[in-house]
């Protein structure tokens, strides 16, 4: 579909689910008139050209539920009128070029299950009233299932420092704050909460990985690369039932035995990235691992790893792409001839497999 979205649509007052996503085609601004649909329930826009604000007529969509904007190319600010949403419970904004800061009026929405403003041009700090989607003990005794459980803020200049303190009282299952300006150590209350996925990478962080990350027993998902980390990999790691682990462009150092460890099935890892670090040791029968087993994805090139090469890299029978470039290894894991370039498609024993040596 090419053109723009017809301000008649205005006039279909008893429309509840509108949807014109993924068109990518489709361009101009968004019309005020969309405001008149009172009954409309989920208003669905995203990854199309649409250009301009974000309507202030939106208030009037107090039925609400869902409102997905993202991937488009609006820009100026979020209207401090959505906070009349009180409805919504999807809030989507990101890949966009929205400016300012977020609205207090976001407190407001306190059945808000998922926001996403990542990759914008906002700035300033984070809304205080966002602190009110964890519902003080009146509201929840009124409505229990009143909280945010995703939070994705990521590639904003928001200039954060640090992780606000009041998001420990919160029930997020998603954190996202990469590249928001973050500073300095890992804040301990992050080993209180029941997070799933913890993206912090591209930040300033810095100091050691410390032991009481193994406390956040619910992480099937940590992203801590592009930052300072310094110190040997905690072997509290292993109390993590962990499926992504990307650490990579940091200064960690030690061996890999709280990654790998040889008598541990916890996890059961998809995706591996340890590039860019310090790390030492060999890679002694690794694939013979448990918790190796539907791995699709190691990166562990740049570095000072060393040895041969396990035969046990032969039983990755899911990995699609295995990167180990720039260590010290005396051996490739497997006959010259089953390497096709630096980057090509590797043969038996490793089929479908991108490899880097």
């Amino acid at each position: 579909m090419v053109g723009s979205i017809s301000p008649s649509l205005g006039k279909l007052k008893y429309l509840r689910l509108l949807k014109l996503a993924n068109l990518k085609r489709l361009t101009g601004t968004i019309p005020p008139e969309l405001g008149k649909l009172l009954h409309l329930t989920d208003l669905l826009l995203s990854s199309n050209q649409l250009k301009g604000s974000i309507p202030a007529s939106f208030q009037n969509l107090h039925k609400l539920n869902q409102l997905s904007l993202n991937d488009n190319l609006l820009s100026r600010s979020i209207p401090s009128t959505i906070g009349f949403l009180k409805n919504l419970d999807f809030l989507r904004l990101h890949n966009n070029m929205l400016t300012g800061k977020l609205p207090d009026s976001l407190g407001n929405l306190t059945n808000l299950y998922v926001l996403s403003a990542s990759n914008n041009r906002l700035t300033g700090k984070i809304p205080p009233s966002l602190s009110n989607l964890i519902c003080p003990i009146p509201c929840e005794l009124i409505k229990l299932n009143a909280t945010l459980d995703s939070l994705y803020l990521s590639f904003n200049p928001l200039s954060l420092v640090n992780i606000p303190s009041w998001i420990s009282k919160m029930s997020l299952g998603e954190l996202h704050l990469a590249r928001t300006g973050l500073l300095g150590e890992l804040p301990e209350w992050l080993s209180s909460t029941s997070l799933l996925d913890l993206d912090l990478s591209s930040n300033m962080l810095a100091g050691v990985l410390p032991a009481w990350i193994g406390n956040i027993t619910s992480l099937v998902s940590l992203n801590i690369s592009n930052n300072g980390f310094h110190s040997d990999i905690p072997i509290e790691l292993m109390n993590l039932y962990l499926q992504n682990l990307d650490l990579h462009s940091n200064n960690f150092t030690g061996g890999l035995g709280s990654i790998f460890p040889k008598d541990h099935d916890l996890n059961q890892y998809s995706i591996i990235d340890l590039s860019y670090n310090m790390f030492v040791g060999r890679l002694d029968n690794i694939g013979n691992l448990g918790s190796m087993e539907y791995l699709e994805t190691l990166v562990l090139s740049n570095n000072h790893l060393g040895g041969s090469m396990p035969e046990s890299f032969g039983k990755f029978r899911s990995l699609k792409t295995l990167k180990l470039e720039n260590n010290g290894f005396t051996e490739p894991p497997f006959p010259a001839s089953s390497f096709k370039g630096n980057s090509g498609l590797c043969d038996s024993p490793l089929p479908r497999c991108k490899t880097a040596w």
